[in-house]
């Protein structure tokens, strides 16, 4: 989480940077810290040394002074690296490394390779697919690939709250599923 001494150190990094703005738009008595505590709102589920990270990074990027999205992006952009997800052709590659294996000892290179499989139909559905449906398969896996790993990038970039809303909306619905409801 973003502590007030995080967003101190990242808008020294920015005043130092960009010295023309702080004195054009943050120069009344207040304004700096308004400022910092309004980015510090948006920054709940970020560390202070990725928020710091990423003020480097847009530093050394662009050159403006950073609104809360631009900010936002670029922490996510390093927090998604930690993922550390292979590409879809990659994850594939693994798919198809895992057939010669027994079942329950693929090497997978990571859960969520194991996951997408799953919910294209599972390790024994493909081992037991004909050859010539193998082209079916893959296209079906990197499309699911792409789509599960692009709702976990959208999954790390939620804001909290936004979250706790989505989270308490899909239970909502699942209750009323199970209730006979729409």
């Amino acid at each position: 989480m973003a502590t007030r001494d995080g967003m101190a150190r990242a808008f020294a990094l920015m005043s130092a940077n960009w010295p023309a703005y702080v004195e054009k738009n943050l120069s009344g008595p207040n304004a700096m810290t308004e400022s910092m505590v309004f980015y510090l709102a948006f920054f709940q589920d970020v560390e202070d040394d990725v928020l710091i990270a990423a003020t480097l990074q847009h530093i050394s990027r662009s050159q403006w002074w950073p609104k809360v999205a631009e900010l936002r992006a670029s922490a996510f952009d390093l927090m998604t690296q930690k993922l550390s997800l292979p590409t879809s052709y990659e994850a594939w590659g693994n798919v198809k490394r895992c057939i010669s294996y027994s079942p329950g000892q693929e090497p997978w290179l990571c859960e969520f390779v194991r996951e997408v499989m799953d919910a294209v139909g599972g390790m024994h559905s493909f081992r037991m697919s004909p050859q010539d449906a193998e082209a079916a398969w893959r296209a079906r896996f990197v499309q699911a690939y792409d789509t599960m790993a692009q709702r976990k990038r959208q999954t790390v970039d939620m804001l909290p709250e936004v979250k706790q809303l989505t989270d308490r909306l899909r239970l909502d619905k699942g209750i009323k599923r199970i209730e006979g409801g729409a």
